[in-house]
């Protein structure tokens, strides 16, 4: 779920901000906007998630998470507190973190990504061996 959160920070919700930074110009009211729009496909992502692969077992109980003790949850699968930092989170992702590493791996070799990204795909089929 957090691959696909990190997935949907750079190919989405960073475009998304640079839109909004064009749109409102300034940086309060693109970053507000960003964070509200981060905190709602964050929500999204979590719920569709949730409702995927968070079935109740027979017992009726979540199996992953269960949010369901927690104040202005939605089925127990998303709940406000969570949606607030994952917003939070992904806002610093796409204002802070994407654009400092985005501008570090721009000075990197193309052939020493190549070698990072040859070995980290072995190392992961290493891991699906018996």
């Amino acid at each position: 779920m957090y691959g696909f959160g990190a997935v949907a920070c750079v190919l989405v919700l960073f475009p998304a901000k640079n839109r909004l930074e064009r749109h409102f110009g300034g940086r309060v009211a693109p970053l507000l906007a960003s964070f509200a729009a981060n905190t709602l496909a964050c929500t999204l992502i979590e719920l569709a998630m949730g409702l995927v692969l968070n079935r109740p077992g027979p017992d009726g109980v979540l199996p992953l998470w269960d949010y369901s003790d927690m104040s202005c949850n939605f089925m127990g699968q998303v709940c406000l507190q969570n949606a607030l930092a994952f917003g939070a989170a992904a806002t610093l992702m796409t204002w802070v973190v994407h654009p400092k590493l985005a501008a570090f791996l721009r000075q990197v070799p193309e052939g020493a990504l190549n070698l990072v990204s040859a070995g980290m795909g072995a190392g992961f089929c290493l891991l699906l061996l018996p």
